[in-house]
């Protein structure tokens, strides 16, 4: 099996052991390095085919009486009014110019993830930034030969996500706004080379009165393609991917108890089931085969 391939597997295992181990939901390792293949901060993707655009807040409406969602919603910051929409899947961030030498970690188009490689001396440290919108997950994770490149994430507008001093190599969190994001890897112990991924995946907002939506991608050869849906226990979820040569296929598990509902290597291009929890649920569209296009279609009620 190849390494991409092994991608989610091994996110959903480490969410899985802090979920059981009873750990808050902090930092958690997203996946290995992977390489470039939607522009970075695509941000979301709004349902089109059951209902037309609405300036309301998107949210997921049930066919029939269901669980009440009382929790929060993840993507909006506490003690914050919210927007009246979101953003739609073709805006981009806007992404100011690099501050102190800071490096854009340019995302290939169709990709929602991106990298960068490079090297540091003894107690060096390099700076990245990207673009992403409000409510979006964030994965980011460095990776070193003695796991001793750590991380500092701030907003352009001076917030801080995570302080250096916590010596994390891994962080998991919703983005507050949008805006760019600063990114500083320091090296802990000797020189070493590194490599540096974020994932920010699609989420997939429902129109009211819609029950699915669909979104269109692509993907290079041995690519995955992540999307975010937030969802109610009890409903049902159908997810189906359809691709040129049917050689895309599906990963789907929850954020918040790490279970694993489809996995990749089953072979899978359409999963239908009761939803365990109210959170919100990963799903992967896992390439095994050359660039190709795919499309994806959810459907909750």
């Amino acid at each position: 099996m190849s390494r991409r391939l092994r991608v989610s597997a091994i996110f959903s295992f480490i969410v899985l052991l802090l979920s059981a181990c009873n750990l808050p939901l902090r930092p958690v390792s997203p996946t290995p390095p992977i390489a470039l293949t939607i522009a970075a901060g695509a941000g979301t993707a709004v349902s089109t085919l059951e209902s037309p655009q609405s300036t309301q807040t998107p949210q997921i409406i049930s066919e029939t009486p269901g669980p009440t969602d009382t929790e929060e919603p993840l993507a909006w910051p506490t003690n914050t009014q919210k927007p009246t929409a979101r953003p739609s899947a073709t805006s981009n961030p806007p992404v100011p110019p690099p501050v102190s030498g800071a490096k854009v970690i340019a995302f290939a188009a169709g990709a929602t993830s991106g990298e960068v490689n490079g090297h540091l001396q003894d107690g060096g440290q390099a700076s990245y930034y990207f673009g992403a919108g409000a409510g979006q997950l964030l994965l980011a994770a460095t990776y070193s030969k003695n796991n001793d490149v750590y991380m500092a994430i701030t907003g352009a507008d001076g917030s801080t996500l995570l302080n250096a001093s916590a010596k994390y190599t891994d962080f998991q969190s919703k983005l507050p706004k949008t805006q760019a994001y600063y990114i500083k890897v320091i090296a802990g112990g000797g020189d070493t080379d590194y490599n540096l991924q974020i994932i920010l995946p699609v989420n997939i907002v429902f129109n009211p009165g819609a029950i699915s939506a669909t979104v269109n991608g692509s993907l290079a050869g041995d690519q995955i393609n992540y999307y975010l849906l937030r969802a109610l226990a009890g409903q049902t979820m159908t997810v189906t991917l359809t691709s040129p040569h049917d050689d895309v296929f599906l990963t789907v598990y929850g954020i918040t108890d790490g279970e694993s509902l489809v996995r990749s290597d089953l072979g899978q291009t359409t999963w239908t089931g009761k939803l365990p929890l109210t959170q919100d649920y990963m799903i992967e569209a896992v390439n095994t085969g050359g660039g190709t296009t795919y499309q994806l279609k959810t459907v909750v009620k």
